[in-house]
């Protein structure tokens, strides 16, 4: 299945803004946030916020066919 992805921050500067994922049927968020992980080594992107079709999701989040997802940084302020 195919998947649109929306990145921000270091994440788009990375791997581009808009980014068409291909996953295997049943994923969730978490093998969405693995299989990018490989594509920027050394970096952690389990903490970042996402949202799938508009709505904040944990990475046990299911993903389905044709799903808009948002990843970007976690904000940190101080």
């Amino acid at each position: 299945m195919k998947v649109k992805v929306n990145t921000y921050g270091f994440i788009a500067q990375k791997l581009g803004s808009r980014l068409e994922v291909e996953l295997k049927e049943e994923a969730t968020v978490k093998d969405l946030i693995s299989k990018l992980s490989e594509q920027i080594k050394g970096f952690d992107l389990t903490q970042e916020v996402v949202l799938v079709n508009g709505k904040a999701v944990k990475q046990d989040h299911p993903i389905n066919d044709g799903d808009e997802v948002t990843i970007m940084p976690a904000i940190v302020g101080g």
